[in-house]
């Protein structure tokens, strides 16, 4: 998979990196241009029309020197195999330019992830009454959010790689054994690997129904903990329409996102396209005021950078250069 991780620049994550050079949007639209795999521009661009962007010929030109095997690659390592069967049918130029066999594929990964979420759904909602059972405190993040509060996402066209749940530490284990007992399997080899030094305990299989749990004990890696703590996460979280399962803040949930992307960026020094199909819609459903809070808790942090750097890169997506 590692040859089709986005690196769409050399330098790209170095300039992108927080620190006293912060990016403009002319250097990132030019380092696109410098990327040289047609292929990864391809994409970038792909996924902008999907979401509303307009057909443009530099799009055009990236595809007429794209081998469409590597661009179904690139698309599926960066979870919008599933989306860009929305950009067939806007521009007969654009339809052409991709073998009907690709189109083809990508039109499957979408109802194939229909059906992969009906069946989450029915987890969750297994889950939900066992928790509520059982006294515990579960709190949605990230795509199973978006199960429940589907508002602004178009559900069908996110590729949801895992259910992650947030529990307090105390009922983290207890949560584990539960979902074991729902059908969860899990290699208790690694466990002792995974406490205390990560933040979610071993992941939890359900392969009857494609589905992926991990049980968190903190929202995600050092860098995002650091920012979004499981106890305030936990705290602020606001009932869901499934007893036994909560969601998060609006504000926590948005800052979540703009770290989340961060760390792709950074850690694995890969453009995560999914995040620009997420940005877009947040953008969309986030109010001004959780916005406003969002960017106050970021600037504290001393990662201002991280949500100018993930709108630059977004508006890149959507054509507006």
């Amino acid at each position: 998979h590692v040859q089709y991780h986005s690196r769409l620049a050399p330098d790209l994550c170095e300039l992108t990196a927080v620190g006293p050079r912060l990016p403009v949007f002319a250097e990132l639209m030019s380092l696109i241009e410098l990327c040289p795999s047609a292929p990864h521009r391809a994409a970038l661009r792909l996924t902008g029309v999907a979401v509303g962007a307009p057909v443009s010929e530099r799009l055009l030109c990236d595809l007429e020197q794209t081998d469409p095997v590597a661009l179904a690659g690139i698309a599926n390592v960066n979870f919008v195999h599933t989306l860009l069967s929305a950009a067939q049918g806007q521009n007969s130029q654009l339809d052409a330019a991709l073998p009907e066999d690709l189109w083809l594929y990508f039109r499957e990964m979408e109802r194939a992830n229909i059906q992969r979420l009906e069946k989450s759904h029915d987890l969750l909602q297994r889950i939900s009454a066992t928790f509520a059972a059982e006294g515990l405190t579960g709190v949605l993040m990230k795509g199973g959010v978006q199960m429940l509060e589907p508002a602004g996402f178009n559900v069908k066209h996110r590729f949801m790689s895992d259910l992650d749940i947030l529990l307090p530490k105390a009922e983290a284990h207890h949560a584990h054994a539960c979902l074991v007992a729902l059908g969860g399997t899990f290699d208790p080899d690694k466990e002792k690997l995974w406490l205390p030094f990560h933040h979610h305990l071993p992941q939890l299989y359900f392969e009857d129904l494609d589905t992926v749990i991990e049980i968190h004990v903190a929202v995600g890696a050092p860098s995002i903990a650091r920012v979004l703590t499981a106890e305030s996460y936990i705290a602020r979280a606001q009932p869901s329409s499934l007893s036994g399962l909560f969601l998060p803040h609006p504000e926590d949930r948005y800052l979540h996102h703009i770290l989340h992307s961060a760390l792709k960026r950074h850690d694995i020094h890969h453009i995560f396209l999914r995040s620009i199909l997420d940005h877009v819609a947040f953008q969309e459903i986030t109010t001004p005021e959780d916005q406003s809070a969002a960017r106050v808790r970021l600037d504290l942090a001393g990662l201002g950078a991280e949500l100018r750097i993930l709108s630059a890169l977004t508006d890149l997506a959507l054509g507006l250069e």
